[in-house]
């Protein structure tokens, strides 16, 4: 048998020749997938392109070198160790409607806590004393006559004759004659009588001081002056 002394030994891959270099080129990817980048270099590196020539797009699917992939989430900034984002301010329009409210009722409060007590000093027999005696002070004689009851009477300080008010005439007429004779009524203070149809008055006129006795009704609800041994 012939042997050629070119050929391998059989079963042997033949010996590629010593005077041709071996390959220097990588192996090349399948068609269609992008090729590996350079050693060293993170995936998604594009070399920068030559100079004149614009820049060359990344391969389908990747995106540029250092934007993060289509669809996720930038990567956040570096914070320092230990640093803490300030904490929202909380707004503090609700404690100042609250507060708002809060002082309304109490002036409210406040207001219909007064009335109830200027309305209970008002509208007893002590009340309707002080009233009446206020507009005597005043000399104001027409509204003084309203705090009478029909029928009232007076008795004369001086005689003790008993005056029956028969009018607001009558009464203008005795109560100026007072005045000129006594004095006018400069002060006057109000008590408790011996129970609630009685009130007793201490009056200053002339700078002299003097007790009257008042006997009090009641007629549709508010108290009137019924009889007085004085004016």
């Amino acid at each position: 048998m012939y042997n050629d002394p070119n050929q391998p030994p059989y079963g042997q891959p033949p010996q590629q020749p010593s005077d041709v270099p071996p390959t220097q080129y990588a192996p090349q990817p399948p068609y269609g997938q992008p090729a590996p980048p350079p050693y060293g270099q993170p995936p998604g590196y594009q070399p920068p392109p030559a100079y004149g020539q614009p820049p060359q797009p990344p391969p389908y699917g990747q995106p540029p070198y250092g934007q993060p992939p289509y669809g996720g989430v930038p990567p956040l900034p570096n914070v320092p160790p230990g640093y803490a984002a300030p904490a929202p301010q909380k707004s503090r329009k609700g404690l100042w409607i609250t507060l708002s409210i809060i002082a309304g009722v109490l002036v409210l409060f406040c207001a219909i806590c007064g009335s109830l007590v200027l309305f209970a000093s008002n509208s007893g027999p002590d009340g309707t004393v002080k009233d009446y005696y206020k507009a005597v002070q005043s000399k104001d004689y027409a509204t003084a006559y309203t705090y009478l009851a029909p029928g009232a009477s007076f008795s004369d300080p001086q005689s003790g004759k008993k005056i029956p008010i028969t009018s607001s005439t009558v009464y203008i007429v005795v109560a100026q004659t007072l005045d000129k004779d006594l004095g006018a009524l400069t002060d006057y203070e109000t008590s408790s009588g011996s129970d609630t149809n009685h009130v007793n008055v201490s009056v200053t006129r002339g700078g002299k001081q003097y007790a009257i006795h008042l006997t009090m009704t009641k007629i549709d609800d508010k108290w009137k002056i019924l009889n007085a041994d004085g004016i």
